[in-house]
């Protein structure tokens, strides 16, 4: 086996680097500057480089040294050329790459140079290839499969098709706007424990289809797909195929249709299923179209788009914005912020003008992406796997964050050989840095004002139930409607107290005769006992006439009806006590809310204050918070607060569901408060209309409301995961 190289015991300068043949240059316009695409043919790796780095590196033909490279390159760019210790860099970073070999020495020899230069380089790869939650399996070249492919399914991709394709996007968006209240019912079963397996399928199917589309278009323009294959995230299989072959296409509108034909299949084949969807009527087929939907629409817009990660739409924003490289210079920005806010390096940045303040701030928010990325995958993991998931979480972690943290400690180790000035500068900011923050969040107040869901309901509404079980035979009002006392609402029909009360007139009438018989015959004791029982019977009859009339339901009061689906009552059976609607009126109303246990401090302070109250879209109105309800529960105040039907409260399967008709209970304990409105404000909101009622400003610090708020999150996250 031949020995490592090791830098130190070479002189550079009059070392000669050859350029392997199977390295190829490709000259690209960025804008206003041309790069030049960097293809190693035998690894498929991509790396874009200036003109000034490939002018040097194309003099490394094996037949002149360093310097001799150095100096060629200076005299024909001038100005432009690098300067040693950048030529020096560029030298070395391409012996790491393998792009070349150092004349007199076999290939390897670069390698082994590789491997002296970055001692962990071969450890990174290794470890990576054991990141739990992403696990990436080859299957092979599909550039044959893609051949036979192209004449089949590539004109979908032609311009003419993406255009057209907008006719059925828009038609789809229509229609699921005009559903919504269809939508939330269905939304409802989307992630119930039956419904994992049709997901999967689901996401395994357009992950395919995804990726091959991808393979399509880059087969389309001339491009090498050169390996298809599995990628298990959190153990989930999606497809891949490596388009990467695309970053070589010198038009960067080619590289952008690439990119994005992933995303528009997937959204064509959504807006396909949204149209179906509408138009069925059988339910199974309804349940799959929607899952569609979800997969294909919903999660393509808020992964496969987001520019934070190395999906679709980064390499979009890349090409749109002329950035190679775009999460390399972004991670390049701040380290150069903070090189020189921490350590005093005077650092150009790396790009001139406004590009350089995108950067810095695409790679500040791309890092704190990835942080939360990662925190929740590892939340994910905790929770679907148990006490695995701890392992898996321990091993993330590892994978995901040992890189940085030997980054800097070898910064640490680099400093402490030049000097200790900048590792004494560098813990005074961080010193000060960490002390202005924790007086931030120990000093500072909490400047979120506490807020509790609600809804309107009439201040004396009378609930309309009836007085018996039955069959709705007729209604005779609708939402909205004002009614007088007295005024018929709905009829019932209930067979058995029709025939109880005939069969109870039939009975009083017999034991008429009987008291009548024994009056003629003066029989005391039948007399008595005749008497006796048609007091019974008449008492049964009043009660059941009462029933009888009560078949009809009317209204008590003057007042406006509000109930949902009124019509759609006709024929459905009730039982004795249902809520069917409600009578009230227009001019007093008061919009009860849902207050949070650990909000109950800050809620208790405002009761006999005016509060602001908004509901909808409207404007502020004022009311007075007149009580909070003693006891919390986990009852739903109304169907239109829970989670399922577009509200602000997550529910949970009731274990219980015997006693709640719903099934469904709130996924923690809740208090209940009133806030009345006056009169002019009541008459313009509607009953049943969703508000939000600000409560104050929390009385702690904004460290410890973080804290609070940080860990109802998880709980809420965990109990969710497990109850369902």
């Amino acid at each position: 086996m031949q020995g490592k190289a090791d830098l130190s015991t070479l002189d550079v300068a009059a070392t000669t680097l050859k350029i392997h043949s199977h390295v190829r240059f490709v000259p690209q316009a960025s804008g206003s500057e041309l790069l030049y695409h960097v293809e190693n043919q035998e690894t498929g790796e991509y790396y874009r480089i200036g003109h000034s780095e490939y002018a040097f590196l194309s003099i490394l033909d094996g037949s002149c040294s360093f310097s001799q490279a150095v100096t060629i390159s200076s005299r024909a760019l001038g100005s432009r050329s690098l300067t040693q210790q950048a030529a020096l860099r560029l030298y070395l970073w391409a012996l790491e790459k393998n792009l070349g070999a150092i004349s007199g020495q076999p290939s390897c020899g670069s390698l082994n140079l590789h491997r002296s230069i970055h001692p962990q380089g071969q450890s990174k790869a290794g470890l990576s290839l054991w990141n739990p939650f992403w696990i990436r399996i080859p299957l092979g070249k599909p550039q044959n499969l893609l051949t036979l492919l192209q004449p089949w399914f590539g004109w979908v991709f032609s311009v003419p098709s993406m255009l057209s394709a907008l006719i059925p996007a828009g038609i789809a968006l229509s229609i699921l706007n005009n559903n919504r209240e269809r939508l939330s019912f269905a939304a409802e079963k989307v992630f119930s424990g039956d419904n994992w397996y049709w997901l999967l399928l689901a996401w395994i199917a357009l992950k395919l289809i995804h990726e091959f589309s991808h393979g399509i278009v880059c087969h389309r323009y001339g491009g090498t797909v050169r390996q298809m294959g599995i990628v298990l995230a959190i153990f989930t299989p999606m497809a891949y195929v490596d388009a990467s072959a695309c970053w070589a296409f010198r038009s960067r509108w080619q590289r952008i249709h690439t990119s994005v034909a992933g995303i528009y299949s997937e959204l064509l084949i959504a807006s396909f299923a949204a149209i179906l969807w509408h138009y069925t009527q059988d339910e199974t087929l309804s349940h799959i179209l929607y899952n569609v939907i979800i997969m294909a629409g919903v999660s393509t817009v808020v992964f496969n788009l987001n520019p934070l990660m190395k999906f679709d739409g980064y390499y979009v924003l890349s090409d749109v914005m002329n950035i190679p490289n775009l999460s390399t210079q972004g991670t390049q920005a701040v380290q150069s912020v903070s090189g020189r806010l921490l350590l005093g390096f005077s650092v150009l940045p790396t790009r001139p003008g406004r590009k350089s303040w995108f950067l810095l701030a695409y790679g500040s928010a791309a890092i704190l992406w990835r942080v939360l990325v990662c925190v929740t995958l590892i939340l994910t993991a905790s929770v679907l796997y148990h006490g695995a998931g701890i392992v898996l979480a321990i091993t993330g972690i590892v994978v995901w964050f040992w890189r940085p943290l030997a980054g800097a400690w070898s910064a640490v180790q680099r400093m402490q050989d030049e000097g200790s000035l900048r590792i004494l500068r560098a813990g005074t900011v961080l010193f000060t840095g960490f002390s202005a923050f924790t007086a931030v969040l120990t000093l500072l107040p909490a400047p979120v004002l506490t807020q509790a869901p609600g809804i309107v309901e009439y201040t004396d509404g009378e609930i309309i139930r009836p007085r018996v079980s039955g069959f709705v035979r007729s209604v005779f009002v609708s939402n909205g409607q004002f009614v007088k006392a007295g005024d018929i609402l709905l009829q019932l029909q209930n067979d058995e107290v029709v025939n109880e009360s005939r069969d109870l007139l039939y009975a009083i009438r017999q034991e008429e005769l009987r008291l009548q018989t024994a009056r003629r015959e003066h029989k005391s004791s039948a007399i008595s006992i005749a008497e006796s029982t048609l007091k019974s019977l008449q008492r049964r009859q009043l009660e059941t006439q009462k029933n009888l009339s009560s078949l009809d339901i009317k209204a008590s009061r003057d007042g406006t009806v509000i109930g949902r689906d009124l019509e759609q009552l006709r024929g459905r059976f009730v039982e004795q006590g249902d809520p069917l609607m409600t009578v009230g009126s227009e001019s007093r109303k008061e919009v009860r809310i849902s207050i949070r246990q650990q909000d109950l401090p800050v809620a208790s302070t405002q009761v006999g204050n005016m509060l602001n109250v908004r509901v909808g879209t409207r404007s502020s109105l004022k009311g007075i918070f007149s009580r909070i309800n003693p006891g919390a529960s986990r009852d739903l105040p109304h169907p239109a607060m829970a989670a399922s039907a577009g509200g602000p409260l997550t529910i949970i399967d009731d274990p219980g569901d015997e006693v709640r008709d719903s099934g469904m209970i709130l996924a923690e304990h809740r208090f209940q408060g009133v806030i009345q409105l006056d009169e002019s404000d009541s008459l313009k909101v509607f009953c049943g209309e969703r508000a939000q009622a600000g409560l104050g400003h929390p009385q702690i610090s904004l460290g410890r409301y973080l804290y609070r708020a940080g860990r109802h999150w998880v709980e809420e996250t965990l109990r969710i995961a497990v109850h369902g």
